[in-house]
């Protein structure tokens, strides 16, 4: 059979790249840590490879506890967000026989915000080390090599010191 000088096989190869690349929904629940849908809550999907390009997320409202986005096949992380409340990213691949996740929102400063902080400037420092050494270590500087291993190793003993005191005040962090 042919359709307007192409062949079936070519007709049939042209629909199934067409919807291939075409959009399909991604729907998951996305609620509060009692089950309860969150007002102004909105989704967002970055590809894998985007996001490592700095590429900007897709974003869609949720409604009633459903976060739905258009997506097109690929690798992405997915998170739902309100205002003052997010969810952990989890990573899919799109599309996907069958999905069993769900976007759980927790409030983003948690009973202990001090402790927050403190981890965040934690994990700030520790970066602000690593990252410097990596570059003396390209530009082959030796004497700021060995003083950032320095400062990385006391940094490294003093964030061991810390979270061990935590953990044995308060067990592991939870949600």
């Amino acid at each position: 059979m042919k359709c307007a000088g192409f062949g079936l096989g070519a007709v049939l190869s042209l629909l199934v790249g067409i919807a291939q690349a075409s959009p399909s929904v991604l729907e998951l629940p996305c609620y509060d840590e009692n089950g309860a849908a969150v007002p102004r809550t909105e989704i967002l999907a970055i590809r894998v490879a985007d996001l490592e390009a700095g590429g900007k997320p897709e974003r869609a409202r949720a409604r009633g506890g459903r976060c739905r986005i258009a997506l097109e096949s690929g690798l992405y992380w997915v998170k739902a967000q309100s205002p003052g409340l997010r969810s952990v990213p989890v990573r899919i691949r799109w599309p996907a026989r069958a999905l069993d996740r769900s976007l759980t929102l927790v409030p983003t400063r948690g009973r202990d915000a001090a402790r927050q902080q403190a981890l965040h400037a934690m994990t700030q420092r520790d970066q602000e080390v690593r990252n410097a050494l990596a570059e003396a270590e390209r530009e082959h500087d030796e004497t700021q090599v060995a003083r950032l291993l320095r400062d990385m190793q006391a940094i490294d003993a003093d964030n061991k010191t810390t979270l061990q005191a935590w953990l044995a005040a308060g067990g592991f962090p939870r949600r």
